[in-house]
């Protein structure tokens, strides 16, 4: 193939468009440069006002009670940093596509917006630099008078822009180089355009079958089973829960599922550029089979999920997140629980052993605790009795009366407090359930990572 005969130039030319699930993102992202920028001067200035202000007016100083200036100061470092992240996508990948059609000529490419349009001359280019950042394609235009332009496989058949440019002046990319990024630009445009026509396309009803049928029937049967036989939630509360693992399981799948369809179509069709520069063309007939071979094992899959769900009971496990640090049991606030709640129901005939964290209900006030099981009936124990017996509660308390006796029937000694230093008695209806494992969260993390930030900054 000649080089100065390469490329696909239509009469007239065919108008490029942004695919439209990245029209959306733009908007996403506009939007979230803007609540970012709010949220970071919101919190800096409650930050710094608060940090170094001697006067307090009352509305705000109301507002100081409820919020620390340690999390004004995370939360300012958060939002600051997510801004700068959102703008740098904006700039570099939306900034020169949002809102534009494009028109690749032999000597121009013109790109419109609205009424206006302007024309990008090619004999005014000087440099082309190419790039793929996953499965997008860029390349960047700078023209002899400074202005810059990036455009990506976000425009539909960006390959047009490319050839058009290089077959006016092929000096501007070696063969070699163009040979491989027209490929990577082929591919990627077949990717996409595959991903929007499994949302609005001939495979659209793949994706409501998965993601809106599927769930809705799982969820109705699970309703149906086990929403009559409620123990730890509510029928709007056990929904939810159900719903929760759905939407992870059906949206992990449904990633899976486009990536091995790009990994599988991708290969075929590289095989068939390599075969023939000029053979782009999309193998409806094999996309179309392959769709729904691999999506049956995707079902296969997806059902297997479910039944796991479904025997995982929702009735009787729950995830409760500690909102206070605990040193007895070495956890930090946000750290995530899986409590069994068959441990010392009535029905479950299930018992805790010694040494079991448990999740206990304060008789006093509302709220769940941590405790960690210490006696049982029977043994003789050294109780702490607390003033108000707020075992949930006691950090720092003094001691109202210490008592050394048996535990009654039904009566177990645990260890309570955020740093275990009182022996508090419960009866087996206090026990909400077992922690069986633990989690640490994403904000465990996060918090740690900005305490570190904040001592290398102050």
């Amino acid at each position: 193939m000649d080089i100065n005969n390469r490329g696909k130039i239509h009469y007239p030319p065919r108008m490029l468009q942004v695919r439209l699930h990245f029209r959306w993102l733009g908007f996403l992202i506009l939007g979230a440069i803007i609540l970012f920028a709010v949220l970071f001067l919101l919190s800096s200035f409650y930050y710094f006002y608060y940090t170094y202000a001697m006067a307090l007016p009352g509305p705000i100083h109301l507002l100081k009670e409820s919020i620390s200036v340690e999390n004004a100061f995370h939360c300012m470092l958060y939002t600051g940093f997510s801004w700068i992240i959102v703008t740098m996508a904006y700039w570099f990948f939306f900034k020169d596509v949002m809102g534009r059609t494009f028109q690749a000529s032999q000597k121009h490419l013109t790109c419109f917006r609205g009424k206006k349009e302007f024309k990008i001359f090619f004999e005014e280019v000087i440099l082309l630099h190419c790039s793929s950042f996953g499965p997008l394609c860029t390349f960047k235009i700078k023209c002899n008078s400074g202005k810059v332009y990036r455009l990506s496989t976000m425009i539909e058949r960006a390959d047009y822009v490319i050839e058009a440019l290089l077959r006016f002046n092929p000096k501007l990319l070696p063969w070699e180089k163009f040979v491989v990024f027209r490929n990577k630009l082929v591919l990627s445009d077949h990717s996409l355009a595959r991903f929007e026509e499994s949302y609005y396309g001939r495979h659209s009803w793949i994706a409501f079958f998965h993601l809106a049928f599927l769930p809705i029937i799982f969820l109705s049967l699970l309703y149906i089973q086990q929403a009559s036989d409620m123990v730890i939630h509510s029928v709007i509360g056990h929904v939810l829960v159900g719903l929760k693992l759905i939407i992870i399981v059906n949206v992990g799948l449904w990633s899976a599922y486009q990536l091995i369809l790009k990994r599988i179509i991708d290969k075929k069709d590289f095989e068939q550029l390599q075969r023939n520069l000029r053979d782009k063309k999309r193998n409806m007939n094999y996309e179309a089979k392959l769709y729904r071979s691999v999506y049956a094992c995707t079902v296969f899959v997806c059902l297997m999920f479910y039944t796991a769900i479904y025997c995982f009971d929702l009735n009787r496990y729950e995830f409760i997140m500690a909102l206070e640090n605990f040193e007895n049991y070495g956890q930090q606030a946000g750290t995530i629980h899986l409590v069994d709640t068959r441990y010392n129901c009535q029905e479950c005939h299930f018992s805790v052993k010694g040494g079991d964290v448990v999740v206990i209900l304060n008789p006093h006030r509302a709220g769940k605790y941590l405790a960690k099981i210490a006696g049982f009936q029977g043994e003789l124990v050294k109780l702490n009795y607390l003033k108000n017996d707020n075992a949930g509660e006691n950090q720092g308390r003094a001691l109202a009366s210490v008592e050394e006796r048996k535990l009654a029937k039904g009566e177990l000694a645990a260890i309570t407090g955020k740093s275990g230093q009182y022996l508090s008695p419960l009866s087996e209806e206090q026990i909400h359930g077992k922690v069986v494992m633990k989690i640490v969260s994403l904000p465990v993390f996060g918090q740690e990572l900005f305490g570190r930030i904040r001592k290398l900054i102050f």
